[in-house]
């Protein structure tokens, strides 16, 4: 009976021993999950501010001309 028990006990501790690696498995691909996140630059404006001084005719002409340029 003895033997029994401390064969279980031996199991037991070895699966704590198991997810306590898995934790901390995890906890450390969080971590480098959050690091590479948040190591990547922001825009200085996350809201472009509109341009009053351009009109209608004016953005179309740009966007021809970025159109054709994207397309050469």
């Amino acid at each position: 009976m003895n033997a029994d028990d401390s064969y279980l006990n031996e199991r037991i501790a070895e699966r704590r021993r198991q997810l306590r690696s898995g934790v901390a498995g995890v906890g450390l691909l969080l971590a480098l999950g959050w690091g590479l996140l948040l190591s990547y630059p922001t825009p200085s404006r996350l809201v472009p501010e509109p341009n009053v001084s351009t009109t209608t005719a004016s953005q179309s002409d740009l966007l021809n001309g970025s159109a054709t340029t994207a397309l050469r």
